[in-house]
């Protein structure tokens, strides 16, 4: 009989190729043997909230309360408070990003200076329109660590959301030399690019999005507005006609 190691192995293996009810099942296992085993109980929260994506968010809160489980044995236990305020970023809903935000602030209390915690506070900041706040912690983030792409990047988000986009470029710019796959950020700063009638530059910067994601369906948006702007229309319609269905990558 395997190992409650090795069974948590194959569960997490299974969860990450996107078997969750598989998993799931691996998890119960593990869970009937030591109910309180918080690596499972961990495991099989994520493993409801992306089967909750394939089917309907109806299993979110269910999901969340294994999270809520696994922090019963220790409250402060920074690792897994961490995993539960992605968790509930992840749902996607506004009441749950609300409590993610006070999880945040948790950490922060026990760490101060978090950057991890920092950078997922700035992250549903951003989500709920709350741009000077997202400035604010973005600042935090880097006088900590002025390396971090992901300061730049909700930095700059939060500046493009209140039209100061020469400031969100120049944040984009930081966040691209030190993380140049960042294919959102090459889109957006394109679209910004654009309202300052830099064609040339807007498209090279988009394209280069795209061959990050070729389906990245927001930035071949964008492309076609730079196109048509370019006064090239054969070529926007047909990147029109390939259009796949829209996904903002935030």
């Amino acid at each position: 009989m395997d190992s409650v190691g090795e069974l948590l192995a194959q569960a997490d293996h299974l969860r990450q190729e996107g078997h969750y009810r598989q998993a799931i099942k691996l998890y119960n296992a593990i869970l009937q043997t030591e109910p309180g085993q918080r690596a499972a109980l961990i495991g099989k929260g994520w493993a409801l909230l992306y089967e909750g994506d394939k089917i309907n968010s109806a299993s979110y809160d269910e999901a969340l309360g294994y999270f809520q489980d696994a922090l019963k044995a220790d409250e402060k236990d920074v690792t897994i408070l961490r995993e539960y305020a992605n968790a509930l970023i992840k749902t996607g809903a506004i009441s749950h990003w609300n409590t993610a935000i006070q999880v945040c602030d948790r950490i922060l209390r026990l760490v101060p200076g978090d950057v991890q915690a920092l950078t997922s506070k700035a992250s549903v900041l951003y989500r709920l329109g709350r741009n000077e706040d997202c400035i604010e912690v973005g600042n935090q983030i880097l006088e900590l660590d002025a390396d971090t792409a992901d300061g730049w990047r909700y930095k700059g988000w939060a500046l493009y959301s209140l039209d100061r986009y020469e400031e969100a470029i120049a944040c984009f710019d930081q966040a691209l030399q030190l993380d140049p796959k960042l294919a959102a950020v090459l889109a957006f700063r394109g679209l910004m690019l654009m309202k300052f009638g830099q064609l040339e530059l807007a498209l090279a910067s988009i394209n280069r999005a795209l061959e990050l994601e070729p389906d990245y369906a927001t930035a071949l948006c964008f492309k076609i507005d730079v196109l048509e702007a370019m006064g090239k229309h054969d070529e926007a319609q047909k990147a029109i006609e390939d259009l796949p269905p829209i996904e903002y990558h935030f």
